[in-house]
């Protein structure tokens, strides 16, 4: 695999997952609770610096979307609700994101928050200070 990997080009990201480990490290006590409630306790236990970005080539090159499957060495994988469930550790009940209604821009989670991100500042730093102060 190591050989497959190394003859792989890299993905460009814009962010490392090391600014999520490090939002919720350090979470207050009540960030973490309102995490748990809404059943994402999983991302409490991210401790993650960086990607394997030829891994992740890897994986992208042999994904099919059509069937929500990936093919290796001969071998369909079906990507199932259940199966990332039990990778990533995220509810595999509940409402589709893309169900949800849609929050108007006054809505108080908007309050303050979008004004830190005008002007090209909509950056992961960014991100990662309104999630620490935000209640």
């Amino acid at each position: 695999m190591k050989d497959v990997l190394k003859e792989l080009p890299s993905i460009n990201t814009r962010s490392t997952p090391g600014l999520m480990t490090d939002v919720v490290s350090s979470l207050m006590s009540e960030q973490k609770d309102w995490v748990k409630r809404t059943g994402f306790k999983a991302f409490l236990k991210i401790n993650m610096k960086s990607i394997p970005l030829k891994l992740c080539h890897f994986v992208l090159e042999h994904c099919d979307e059509g069937t929500n499957s990936i093919l290796i060495k001969g071998k369909i994988i079906k990507i199932t609700k259940e199966k990332i469930h039990k990778v990533f550790g995220l509810p595999k009940t509940g409402k589709s994101l893309f169900n949800l209604d849609m929050v108007s821009e006054d809505h108080q989670v908007f309050d303050g928050s979008m004004k830190e991100l005008e002007g090209g500042k909509a950056h992961a730093t960014n991100y990662k200070k309104i999630i620490q102060k935000s209640e």
